[in-house]
């Protein structure tokens, strides 16, 4: 029996089972408002009013993803209910740039594996660097990209010390995707209003003053023979030659003592010392003096230029900022490895950074690291302070919970205008030797959400398999329910061990 047939006989427009991956799950995005999730969820979410940090664990396929995707979905709910009490949400789900960064500028040693052990140094800063460059980045796109021009307007009405920081912070901040990053800056300068680190206008106006003065002093020593006369025109002009052309000098080594600075110390941008001295260039001596330019170890300059980057979401209405840290064990270089997982996330568990004010990171980490975690020294934990931080250590699902979230996506994937028997429980695709209770024993065996899908969909593809189009037969009998249940019990024993691929 073809297993489009089956479905059709039960007004089900798209197979509720067959998505593996959230993200790609057309039953789940359809219906985030009305979704079924873990009963942990709202912990971890928290409170829209004063966000929290909260670190969950647990296996791939238990739901993180899917717990991401709805998050998302209740912020934008949020702010659209709460347009000036909104929560700017930063992923930070690809972490891939960062570690080819840090690869670049320290190389692994050579080695006759083709993966190296370990990862670069990681520290918390590059952490704090790269969470500010994709929440300035993407302000900044908005910003130029507003055909409205409401931002505009709001960048207008800003203080001055707002458009500063605005400036400064896409200064150090910004990488667009696609364009010319210092056209973007020069666009945004310009906006902000910020002065220059030197204006040429100012420097060949005083040079031009000095030369006039010069000038005079000469002509006057010509028509009169009174020494007075010339030295109270030459030497201030000469002075002010001098002092010109050094203000001069010495700023373009000052931009360049910076810039070599900036680029030592901030290893997750792409910008070379070259590049930084022309971003410099757009802003005043004086401004930069008393900016938290990031020197080499300092984390209080990144924690200033956070709250700085807080205050200027404000204008847009933004009072919170939330991190979503998910798919930590996808980037190339970690491959599920939890040792390398452990040196990318371990630094960024801080009691500080963790409790900043009005903002907030979720971690969605692989069990992996939960085991990483009990193995842990007092010191760790006493720096961490996990037990404030909403911790879930294991993301667990009961059969019950499973069998009310496979009763949803089944509801969710019936169409309303098919002429088929309403379904009203997951029991209703099995025979009446099958009960919710044998249901619910099954999916217990299974333990998370795609695991369980995979059961449901090859008990349907099984079960149609076993009729023919002529004789069909469109609920499940107990038999085919077992045989397929000892199949995945075995597939995942099988994978607890490490001889299968999943």
């Amino acid at each position: 029996m073809d297993i489009r047939k089956y479905f059709e006989h039960w007004g089900i427009r798209v197979n509720p089972f067959q998505a593996e991956e959230a993200k790609n799950d057309e039953v789940y995005l359809g219906n985030l408002a009305e979704t079924m999730t873990h009963p942990d969820f709202d912990k971890v979410i928290g409170s829209m009013r004063e966000v929290s940090t909260s670190v969950v664990f647990g296996k791939k396929g238990s739901g993180k993803t899917a717990m991401r995707l709805l998050m998302e979905n209740r912020y934008k709910d949020h702010n659209a209910q709460h347009p000036e009490e909104r929560i700017r949400v930063i992923r930070y789900d690809d972490l891939n740039p960062v570690i080819d960064r840090l690869m670049r500028r320290e190389p692994p040693r050579a080695s006759s594996k083709s993966v190296p052990d370990s990862l670069p140094k990681l520290r918390l800063v590059d952490h704090q660097d790269t969470i500010l460059s994709i929440g300035v980045s993407e302000l900044v796109d908005e910003i130029l990209a507003d055909s409205s021009r409401e931002s505009t307007r709001k960048v207008h009405s800003m203080p001055r010390r707002s458009r500063f920081d605005l400036a400064l912070l896409a200064a150090l901040y910004d990488e667009p995707a696609r364009g010319d990053g210092s056209s973007r800056l020069a666009r945004l300068r310009r906006l902000t209003k910020v002065s220059p680190f030197w204006r040429p206008g100012r420097l060949l106006a005083l040079v031009a003053l000095s030369l006039i003065g010069l000038g005079a002093a000469s002509i006057a020593y010509g028509l009169s023979p009174e020494e007075g006369v010339v030295w109270m025109l030459a030497i201030p002009s000469a002075m002010l030659l001098i002092a010109s052309l050094a203000a001069f000098i010495g700023a373009i080594f000052k931009r360049d003592r910076i810039g070599r600075r900036l680029h030592r110390e901030m290893r997750t941008c792409l910008r070379t010392a070259c590049e930084w001295r022309k971003v410099l260039g757009f802003f005043g001596g004086r401004d930069l003096l008393f900016s938290p330019l990031p020197r080499a170890g300092d984390q209080e300059s990144r924690y200033e230029l956070t709250q700085r980057f807080q205050r200027v979401l404000e204008n847009w209405g933004y009072r919170k900022v939330v991190v979503i840290i998910d798919r930590v064990d996808e980037p190339q270089f970690v491959n599920s490895d939890p040792r390398k997982m452990r040196e990318l996330i371990w630094p960024m568990l801080n009691n500080k950074f963790l409790q900043q004010e009005a903002f907030a990171l979720k971690f969605l980490l692989p069990s992996e690291l939960g085991d990483q975690l009990q193995r842990e020294d007092p010191e760790f934990f006493k720096e961490a302070r996990l037990d404030k931080q909403n911790l879930i250590r294991r993301l667990e699902w009961t059969g019950a919970t499973l069998y009310d979230v496979c009763t949803r996506r089944l509801k969710a994937s019936q169409d309303p205008a098919a002429q088929a028997e309403k379904l009203t429980s997951l029991s209703d695709l099995f025979d009446d030797d099958v009960s919710s209770t044998d249901l619910i024993n099954a999916l217990d065996h299974m333990k998370q959400p795609r695991d369980a899908f995979k059961l449901l969909y090859q008990v349907i593809h099984e079960h149609c398999l076993d009729h023919p189009d002529d004789a069909p037969v469109f609920q499940i009998p107990a038999l085919v329910l077992n045989k397929v249940r000892k199949h995945q019990t075995t597939r995942l024993e099988d994978l607890e061990k490490g001889i299968s691929p999943g």
